[in-house]
């Protein structure tokens, strides 16, 4: 009987804690981690997003250039919903109503665990307003910072706009 516990509590604790990591890139505003894109990047199109009436529009940059993350697709969500996906020197937008929100970007693979590779921002939205967040390498993970609206449109103009469409499962 104690060998039969002792295997049910060592095969119970590592879907404990997927089900914890889970739960913490909800949280965070991530979407299911098992959520991939597909992308194309237009390095022709540069449009200025324009917030929609009544709503808030955030845009997102990935600026990893050649480092090893530049290699890989980053997926930005809000409110626990992955709605986007960058990669390299990219950037995508999207509207949400005004209030409070959570923003996540995260690698859409890696070897290691996705919440490793995760970043988030708190964000209150005022409508009509436009916000850009970059998406930075840091020391082996993301960082997600805030940019000041006046240097958002300098970014869009050097940056190649991402068009992402969720995997099949």
């Amino acid at each position: 009987m104690t060998k039969i516990m002792l295997a049910f509590i060592l095969f119970a604790l590592p879907t404990r804690a997927r089900d914890n990591g889970a739960a913490a890139l909800a949280a965070a505003g991530c979407g299911a981690p098992e959520t991939e894109f597909t992308l194309k990047v237009d390095k022709k199109s540069h449009p200025l997003p324009q917030a929609e009436p009544g709503k808030a529009t955030v845009v997102v940059f990935a600026q990893l250039g050649s480092a090893c993350l530049g290699c890989a697709i980053v997926k930005m969500g809000i409110d626990g919903s992955w709605v986007g996906a960058l990669e390299h020197t990219s950037y995508s937008f999207f509207s949400i109503p005004p209030g409070d929100h959570r923003v996540c970007v995260a690698l859409q693979s890696s070897l290691k665990r996705i919440s490793e590779m995760a970043a988030a921002a708190s964000l209150t939205a005022e409508a009509g307003n436009v916000y850009y967040l970059r998406v930075l390498p840091g020391n082996n993970k993301l960082l997600l910072k805030l940019v000041d609206p006046a240097e958002g449109p300098l970014l869009i103009k050097s940056a190649g706009l991402s068009i992402a469409t969720p995997k099949k499962p």
